[in-house]
This record gives structure tokens, C-alpha cells and sequence, in this order.
């Protein structure tokens, strides 16, 4: 398998962008969907779309599963 070809894009603040590889995919798009979700223009339209065709009990199972994976992947400082 190729090695996906490495861009760095050097900006004012030390930021490089480079290819994701496919390992990423998942966070990525949940990143996305993140993002898409805190746009007002976005949001409407992608739960619209998200919930189209549910009945309520299936759309509140859908969100908690939505805010249980949220929530595990937060990450917290040790208590210890």
C-alpha cells in the first residue's frame, strides 16, 4: 500500500495540514458533523435530514446515543 503523499502548508502561527489517512475517517467526520451542528444555517437542515421518518422514541434514543458518545470521548484530567 502507497504511503499517502505528505503536503505541509506552512502558516503564521505554526499550523501544517496534511492528508488524513483512513484511520482518521470517523473522527473526521464526526468533527464535521460537530462543526456542521454549531453553523445556525446547518443545523436545522441536518437534523431535519438526520430525523427524517422517526418516530419521537427513535429520534430520543438516537440522541442519546449521540450524547453518550460525546461524552466518552471527552477526555479528563486524573483526579489523582
Amino acid at each position: 500500500m502507497a504511503q499517502p503523499r505528505q503536503v505541509f502548508i506552512e502558516m503564521e502561527n505554526e499550523v501544517f495540514v496534511r492528508p488524513a489517512v483512513a484511520a482518521e475517517q470517523n473522527q473526521l467526520e464526526a468533527l464535521q458533523w460537530r462543526a456542521s451542528l454549531n453553523n445556525p444555517g446547518d443545523r436545522d437542515a441536518l437534523l431535519l435530514r438526520f430525523f427524517q421518518g422517526m418516530d419521537v422514541n427513535e429520534v430520543g434514543a438516537r440522541l442519546m446515543a449521540i450524547c453518550a458518545a460525546s461524552i466518552a470521548s471527552l477526555s479528563f484530567p486524573s483526579l489523582e
